[in-house]
């Protein structure tokens, strides 16, 4: 065998030992990619056919269900860790370990600010806590909550709509007078 063969194949078996030993370390460092992934704390809602129907759960980051499929719709988590589920139409809360928070039994939920939100019934309207403490319900509008206080929407006698800002008790702040706030 020629000298010019034999270092021709020489380089190329180093040419395979040292690529094939780069993969192996480029699979070890995907390796611990893929781990710390899985353990990055963030929550995706997902679903998956069960029985025939869609059920909603939460998937980490390697798409592993950590809250099982169980409800019906659910929304992506918020920056205080909590999220709307809906079970039988009605809307609740979770928090990030799957424990219901605020049992499903609104129409609506709106997003929290200030420690609070404003839900829907059939009935009323009602501003809620975290912890679903229901603080105040009335029959009119209450809109998101800012600086302490909310929008409120009545009907005068001349039918009509009138705004003004309540505070989280339901206290008028600024009675309804306007035509648009």
């Amino acid at each position: 065998m020629s000298k010019k063969i034999f270092n021709s194949i020489l380089c190329l078996l180093l040419s395979i030992s040292l690529f094939s030993g780069c993969s192996l370390s480029s699979n070890r460092l995907a390796s611990k990619a893929v781990s710390s992934q899985a353990i990055d704390g963030h929550l995706y809602p997902a679903y998956k056919m069960i029985n025939n129907t869609q059920k909603w759960g939460y998937i980490n980051s390697v798409g592993t269900f950590l809250i099982n499929p169980q409800f019906d719709n659910a929304e992506p988590f918020t920056k205080d860790g909590i999220a709307r589920i809906t079970q039988n139409n009605l809307i609740g809360i979770i928090d990030k370990t799957g424990k219901i928070i605020i049992k499903p039994s609104f129409q609506f939920i709106n997003d929290f600010s200030e420690g609070v939100a404003t839900a829907n019934t059939p009935t009323d309207n009602k501003v809620i806590n975290l912890k679903g403490q229901i603080l105040y319900s009335s029959k009119d509008y209450i809109g998101n909550f800012s600086n302490g206080m909310a929008i409120t929407e009545k009907t005068s006698s001349g039918s009509q709509n009138l705004y003004g800002y309540i505070d989280k008790t339901g206290a008028v702040k600024i009675s309804p007078q306007y035509i648009s706030a």
